[in-house]
């Protein structure tokens, strides 16, 4: 086993009936990094999520946290360094946020005086003692935050984690996890529809589409590669033409200009010499620094020019 990854997933393969949610997902999560795991919805992630944790049994394939095989037989104890927030946390409604943290850490198996450290992480110290049913919903999904760092775990699984924080508890969550990653070589493996954030804190991603891995690798090597060139011709009409017989995915614009999509930054000469060979004459190349937004969504809508 890679004993630098914190995660790694084997060919893992899950379905439901005759419909494939996850297929053949080779996943390689750096120890100490901060991942993060993005794909529209239904693509499968919550569904990879539920099989790293062991809540669902894969139809084919292996996961391994820190280098050990997740089994069901011993999930229970490998699972221990994991600390992990799915969804909506659950929580007893009838007891305090730090009655909460307390049946948890009799779990764990931990010093109570985690708790504490805890609920300060979250900045739930004042509410410690009030009884759940009258928390917000950013208030519970803090206290979900505060119960996954329970343990002090090397690998941190965030599903959604910022689900009813403010802006400030965004804030304040991303300063949080790049502080365990940096100063306490914590995992954080996150998905998230905020791809804003991910942008900010992620130095790996991985891309799901249909249950397939399109893209993994350093967020920086994908700005590398996945880039949108903007031409203005003489002769867009043909000029249209001509790209798309050569392979590039291109798409007219509404102001008369051409939306080509590159796999690497050099093709731009490329695509030049292309329309001048044809006879057309180029005005103008622009090729402005994608968004991690835009980036996804040329990645979900092209896969043709995708870089596994």
């Amino acid at each position: 086993m890679n004993s630098s990854l914190a995660i790694e997933t084997r060919s893992l393969t899950r379905s439901f009936g005759s419909k494939s949610a996850v297929r053949g997902l080779n996943l390689q999560v750096p120890a100490g990094s901060i991942y993060g795991f993005l794909g529209p919805n239904g693509a499968g992630k919550t569904t990879t999520i539920r099989l790293i944790l062991g809540l669902l049994r894969p139809s084919s394939g292996y996961v391994f946290l820190a280098g050990r095989e997740i089994k069901a037989a011993t999930a229970y104890q490998e699972l221990r360094g994991v600390g992990t927030l799915v969804e909506t946390p659950s929580l007893y409604a009838n007891l305090t946020g730090r009655e909460n943290l307390e049946v948890a850490r009799r779990l764990l198996d931990v010093p109570v005086s985690q708790i504490g450290t805890a609920l300060n992480l979250m900045d739930l110290t004042a509410d410690a003692d009030r009884t759940v049913r009258s928390y917000s919903m950013g208030m519970r999904q803090r206290l979900g935050l505060a119960r996954a760092c329970l343990g002090e775990p090397r690998i941190l699984i965030l599903d959604e984690p910022t689900n009813g924080l403010d802006p400030e508890g965004v804030r304040d969550l991303r300063k949080l996890l790049r502080q365990l990653a940096s100063e306490h070589g914590v995992t954080v493996f996150l998905s998230s529809h905020l791809l804003s954030e991910i942008d900010q804190m992620a130095e790996y991603i991985g891309i799901l589409r249909q249950g397939e891995l399109i893209y993994q690798g350093e967020l920086r090597g994908l700005r590398k590669y996945q880039r949108e060139l903007y031409i203005r011709v003489d002769l867009p009409a043909r000029a249209l033409e001509v790209l798309k017989a050569s392979g590039w995915a291109t798409e007219a614009q509404d102001d008369g200009s051409l939306r080509v999509l590159l796999a690497a930054e050099p093709e731009s000469a490329g695509v030049a010499r292309v329309l001048v060979q044809a006879g057309i004459g180029v005005y103008e190349l622009h090729s402005p620094k994608p968004s991690l937004e835009e980036l996804f969504l040329q990645l979900v809508e092209h896969p043709e020019v995708a870089y596994a």
